[in-house]
């Protein structure tokens, strides 16, 4: 999954993500609220910003590589091919480079300090 997502940003410049759903989020009422999970590199926030009349808020989940490493250990399994540790996931230079979003995110949350909900409840308000 990364290689094809790394593949339509280099052709698309990160474009593709806001491509896809723009038009979509765009045929929702204006008091709808979009959640995009998983941007990967700036240039994706950029694309959904200048493609929609809405606000958008870059809301960025963080946490120590420690709780992330667990995390990953304890995540479900899929049927898609996945790396088998989170060390070989930040192999990946995209990968590794996603908590640099930080610095341009609207707001940054630790969520290693927080609840599940509490993460919503910041992320919304």
């Amino acid at each position: 999954m990364q290689e094809f997502g790394e593949a339509l940003d280099e052709d698309t410049e990160g474009r593709w993500v806001a491509e896809d759903l723009v038009p979509q989020i765009n045929c929702l009422g204006p008091t709808a609220i979009v959640v995009i999970d998983a941007v990967r590199i700036s240039e994706q926030v950029d694309a959904l910003r200048a493609g929609l009349p809405r606000q958008v808020i870059h809301v960025h989940l963080d946490a120590s590589r420690s709780v992330l490493e667990a995390r990953y250990r304890r995540r479900r399994r899929s049927r898609v091919a996945e790396k088998a540790t989170y060390a070989e996931v930040l192999a990946n230079p995209t990968e590794s480079r996603v908590p640099e979003l930080a610095d341009d995110a609207d707001v940054v949350i630790d969520t290693a300090l927080s609840t599940k909900r509490d993460v919503e409840v910041r992320a919304a308000s």
